[in-house]
This record gives C-alpha cells, structure tokens and sequence, in this order.
C-alpha cells in the first residue's frame, strides 16, 4: 500500500483579520504523539477565515476545566481512554447532560476499535462521529473537521435566532403586560394561548396557570358571551360592543369588548380585547341624570310661576276650594324658584352643623353620624338650609334617612367636577332614602329639583340612583371653601355677559356652562352649527363671545365659523377641540377665530384664555378709540 500523499488543489479562503475570532478545537488525549501530529496536521488550517486555535486535555480533569473556562470550544477530538477504559463516555455524558452544551461537535477516537462498535456508540451516546486513530488521515481528519465546524457554526447561527425570537416574544410579552387592557388570545377550542397581567389582575388566576386551560375554567365570567365567541370563530368577522356587564370576582362591571378572529400556521385562533368602562358608564349615567333633572327642574320653575298666578286667583274667587289651595300652595313651594342673577354672599360654613340643627325637626325617621371634623363647604347660609330643609322637607313619618359625609378623591366626583379637582376640593353628602310610600317618593322627586338649581349654582353636583330595594340614594356634592392661594374667592375671574357654546357633546356643553357661570357670565348652548347659527342672529348684539367646538354633527366649526362671520364681522369666535392645534385649527386662526382652546379645560385654563380674549379686544378698541381722537 502506498504511503498517504496530500495532493491539495489551492483554496481561495477569505482574507485573514486579527479581529475575526477563532474556531477553537479542544484535543483530549493521554498520548502527547497524538497532540504533536494533531497539531502538525491542523496548525495552518483556516475555514471560512478564521484560524483554529488548539488546546490541549491529557485527562478527565484537564478536559472539565477547559470546557469551563471555554464553553465557546466548537469540536472535541475526544480518546475513549484516558484515566480509565469509560473515561470519553463519561466525560461525553458531562458535556450534554451536567453543562448542557448541545452544540460542541464531539468526535471520539480509540486505538481500539473492536471493543466497542461504532454503530452502537453512536446509537448509545450523544456524539458525531466515532473513528480509529489509524483511519484518521491527514485528509479525513480535515474533512471531519470541516464538516463538524459547518455544523457548529448552523448550530450557533439557529441559537442566535433562537435568542432573537425569544428576546422578541419578551419584548411582546413586556408590551402585553404594559396594556392597561385585558388581552386574550384562545383557539378554535377556546383553549388560552396568551393572558396578559391585566387579566391575571381581573380574574387572579396567573398567566401560568391560565395558558392551555379552557377560557371559561379560569374566566367563569366570560361564559355568557360563549356564544358570541363561537359566532366570531364560525364566521371570520370581528365583533366589538360596549358597556357589556360582566361579573368579575371584585366587583360587576361594564367593558367595551372587541374580539378578532385570527388564522395562524396552528389553526384558526381569537383575540378577545377588553377594556373597563365601569367608571365612564357611571359618568354617562350621572350624566344622563343630571341632564334630565336639569330638563324637568326649568320646565318645573316655569310651571310654578304659572301656578302661583293661577292660585292667587282661586284665592279671590273661590273661597269654597280654600283647603284645596292651601294644598296647592304648599305643592308650589316645593317647586324650584329662578336663582338670583346676584348670588348672596357666600362664606365657610359647616354642613355638618346644619344637618345636626334641622334633622330633628323632619317626622322621618333620621341616622346620621356627627363628623369629629366640620364639614366646612363654601355657600351662603339660606342656600345650604334650603338645600338641607328639602332633603327633610319631603319625609313623612314611615321615611327612613341614613346620611354619611364622605371627604371626595378625584375618583369619587362625577366628570363635570373633574375639571375642577386640581383646583377644589368637595365634600359629599350620600343621604340613602326609603320613603314610606309612593307619594313621598314623588314629593321627593319635586324638592331634588330645587336641590339640583340651588347645588348647580353654587358649583356642585346631584346624583340619584335608584336602589334594587325599595328607595333611592341621593348624592350632594358641594366645594370646601377656597384656599388662601386662591385669595379668598371661589372664582378665579369675574365678569359679564353673555356667552353662546356650541358642542355637540352635553357633558362638554355642562362642564363650560357650569364654569361660565361660576365667572359670572349668562349662558346660551346650542348642540350643532344651525342651532348656534339661528342663536346669533337673534342675540348677535348682545352676545360677547362664541366658544364654537372644531368637530360638528353635518357642517364643520370652521364653516360655521364662516357663517358667523357674515352675521357679524366683530363677535370673538373661541374655537375648541379633543384634537389639539392641527391644520384645520392653523387654517381657522388665519381666517380670523380669535384664539383656540384644547378640550378638555378647567375652571384656569378657560379664564386665562378669556382674560386673554378680552384685553386684547379692549387694547384695540382703546387703540381705535385713540387713532379717532388723533385725526
């Protein structure tokens, strides 16, 4: 047999760089010979170009070491004997089991290939190949070695996406858990693929727990909407509703829900999106309520005049029906009266003190726990009582009253208050009402109306809700007296006028109202651009600004706008939008809106911007007023 001869054909390889790093093979062999010629056959080999650096392990405990301080080694060329007959297989089961390292390339050599077969090494134990020391030539220990740091080098490449893949689904999973909204993914058997920390917040259950499980085993209140699920599933379309009542484990609740049907490589899967509401139901609610006892307290004032009038003239003319009247009468002096335009004087006082003082004189049946603190609330002293003495007013013997004082956090007060909160503190009155029968519900009904003008004027709050039981809970809220900072005064700017707003959302057109009186001003409200079009050509002499909302119902604000120009050049138009300063808002001011305001404002932001409008329109008409004088 002719000797091994090496006949190489020249190999373009890539150009060599000090910083590119090298592949490091790790030669485990007790016969230094074999670390010699080892070394001799590979020292000038590069692949892909990087240099091999070679270390050497002349036993187990060499070879433990060096795996340790370099856990990057891509091949072992591994002797089945070294300190013992097992020593490659057990160092081999160290490698893949004790460290876990699955990507260095293990080829084992043995001088004694007939005491263990190669197929049943390979089969037995986690290697790459298996060869006779007097097979590997040269020629095939380079092959080998190729094909090994090939293989290493896809392995690293895989772990690295792996890497990516898995910092990404982290990266996704931080980004789930940020919502502030519940996100659930299932699939088509409603099993949970993904629970993110809002709903391990609403249901308790964590997100370990809660994946792989069927939905309605760890979501109970999510079963009545089973069948909505199952359309979405059956049919492919998206679904999405709002105020949905569910019953989660704190408390019930109301979300807006969108669930989205999804097709993956895995199957046909659903996003289920929910968001709590709970708390901008209520706000619509109150808002609705108070909308309606604003509605029926104006129809109720008028309807009491009228009524007044008609009883002085049965007085006169119909003496027989005196006791009728005098029935009528003290039915008429429940109705709400016209608040004056001139409010009297108002000063701290302590509400406490006034419940404790006219509690006792209603035949109801009362319960109330006097504050170890004054309830101290900013009004004059004949508005409290009255607001206090219809309260008791209304109660016959049977009523039973509970009242409670509650000291109110922002997210205690009803939205048109919010405005308010960085500026004033209120108090609360929760005064829980069972009237003995339906009559005194209907004359309570009558004497909220009056409650409802008098705590409107005074920059307060009614609520009522209606109780599963029999009754209702009546909420006050009135403002504490102001701070020192704020001098003494409830308002932060005085004046008068008449101001039209034009917004067709009621809770914006109640917030401004509510504040423009609060300034001093009388206000008009128009819910679209027509009605407030129709406003101005009747009032546009005597009104003094329009604070006109961006985003109308059918024609825009800033055509409206344009209107308004051509029925009156000189009316301050204050234009106002959710949106903040955009194109349309730039394109407005350049036609002439005298200022924009972003919505949602307070009680500051909106009398900085009047006290802005009106010195500016009064510099000018001083200034006009002076250049008429010069000429």
């Amino acid at each position: 047999m002719e000797p091994d001869i090496l006949n190489f054909a020249p190999e373009v390889q890539p150009p060599l760089s000090h910083s590119q790093p090298v592949w490091k093979v790790l030669i485990a062999d007790d016969e230094p010979s074999v670390h010699l010629v080892t070394k001799l056959a590979l020292g000038d080999f590069i692949f892909e170009g990087r240099r091999l650096e070679l270390l050497s392990a002349y036993g187990e405990d060499d070879v433990r070491s060096l795996l340790v301080q370099n856990p990057d080694i891509a091949l072992i060329l591994l002797d089945v004997v070294m300190d013992t007959s097992t020593s490659g297989f057990d160092l081999v089961r160290y490698i893949r089991n004790e460290l876990g390292n699955k990507s260095v390339r293990i080829i084992m050599r043995t001088g004694q290939s007939g005491s263990s077969p190669e197929d049943s090494v390979i089969i037995n134990y986690d290697i790459n190949d298996f060869k006779d020391k007097t097979e590997l030539t040269v020629a095939k220990l380079r092959t080998t070695l190729i094909s090994s740091l090939r293989t290493y080098n896809h392995l690293q490449i895989i772990a690295a996406e792996q890497a990516k893949l898995a910092q990404s689904k982290a990266y996704l999973r931080d980004i789930l858990n940020g919502l502030e909204t519940v996100l659930i993914t299932v699939d088509a058997q409603l099993r949970v693929g993904v629970w993110n920390h809002p709903a391990e917040v609403w249901s308790g259950i964590s997100s370990e727990k809660a994946v792989g499980q069927e939905l309605f085993v760890v979501a109970p209140w999510l079963e009545p909407l089973g069948t909505l699920f199952q359309e979405v599933l059956s049919s492919g379309r998206s679904d999405s509703r709002r105020d949905v009542p569910i019953s989660l484990p704190t408390a019930p609740g109301f979300v807006r829900m969108s669930v989205h049907p999804l097709v993956t490589p895995g199957g046909q899967e659903m996003v289920i999106h929910l968001e709590d509401v709970t708390v901008s139901h209520r706000h619509e609610e109150q808002a609705l309520r108070h909308e309606r006892m604003g509605v029926f307290s104006t129809l109720a004032e008028g309807f009491g005049s009228e009524l007044q009038a008609i009883i002085a003239e049965l007085k006169t003319e119909l003496p027989a029906f005196a006791h009728g009247v005098v029935r009528l009468e003290a039915l008429t002096r429940r109705l709400p009266v016209a608040i004056p335009s001139t409010p009297s004087p108002r000063r701290a006082l302590d509400w406490n003190q006034f419940i404790h003082d006219l509690a006792p004189k209603s035949p109801a049946q009362i319960y109330f726990a006097l504050q170890a603190e004054p309830v101290l609330v900013w009004s004059s002293e004949n508005e409290l009582r009255d607001i206090c003495s219809r309260i008791f007013d209304a109660s016959a013997e049977g009523t039973v009253i509970k009242i409670f004082f509650d000291k109110t956090s922002p997210g205690d007060l009803p939205l048109r208050l919010l405005s308010e909160a960085d500026n004033r503190r209120f108090w609360r009155l929760r005064a829980e009402v069972h009237p003995s029968d339906s009559e005194q519900t209907q004359l309570w009904s009558i004497d909220l109306t009056s409650v409802y003008n008098i705590t409107d004027a005074l920059g307060g709050f009614v609520d009522v809700v209606p109780q599963a039981q029999e009754g209702f809970t009546v909420y006050v809220w009135l403002p504490e007296p102001p701070s020192p900072e704020q001098g003494g005064r409830t308002p932060v700017w005085q004046d008068t006028g008449l101001i039209l707003v034009c917004d067709d959302e009621t809770m914006m057109l109640q917030v401004a109202s509510s504040i423009l009186k609060r300034f001093g001003y009388s206000v008009l409200t128009a819910p679209d651009g027509p009605s407030a079009l129709a406003i101005i050509n009747e009032k546009k002499s005597v009104l003094k600004l329009v604070i006109l909302d961006l985003l109308l119902p059918g024609v825009s604000g800033l055509e409206i706008f344009r209107q308004i120009r051509k029925i009156s050049l000189d009316l301050p138009v204050l234009l106002s939008s959710g949106f903040g300063r955009s194109d349309s808002v730039d394109l407005a001011l350049s036609e002439g809106v005298t200022g924009f305001l972003q919505k949602p404002f307070g009680l500051e932001k909106l009398a900085q911007t009047l006290q802005s409008i009106f010195a500016t329109a009064e510099a000018k008409k001083n200034l006009s007023h002076s250049a008429k004088e010069f000429s």
